[in-house]
């Protein structure tokens, strides 16, 4: 499938839980949804992410594969914003 570009909208927010939900608005992935949350970890934090993803006829044949990819992607995208946010200098 390549990269693919979509627009999402934060749909539900609670701030004490650190935690909020999103839909997709445009794009293949219309009406896929996705719940984050920032969990304190001892001296850092861990973002968390579940997403239900969706999509329209025909992709939906190809449903599986794509969340298969699409969870390759997040984890390289997530290893990569973790070293970027280890490389920072801590702070006093």
């Amino acid at each position: 499938m390549g990269a693919q570009r979509f627009v999402t909208r934060v749909i539900e927010v609670d701030e004490t839980k650190r935690w909020w939900q999103d839909i997709v608005v445009s794009g293949p992935f219309r009406g896929s949804t996705g719940s984050w949350s920032i969990i304190s970890s001892g001296a850092g934090s861990r973002v968390r992410l579940e997403v239900l993803m969706d999509a329209p006829w025909p992709l939906k044949i190809i449903l599986p594969f794509i969340r298969r990819s699409a969870a390759r992607d997040l984890d390289a995208e997530f290893a990569n914003l973790k070293a970027l946010i280890e490389s920072l200098p801590a702070e006093p």
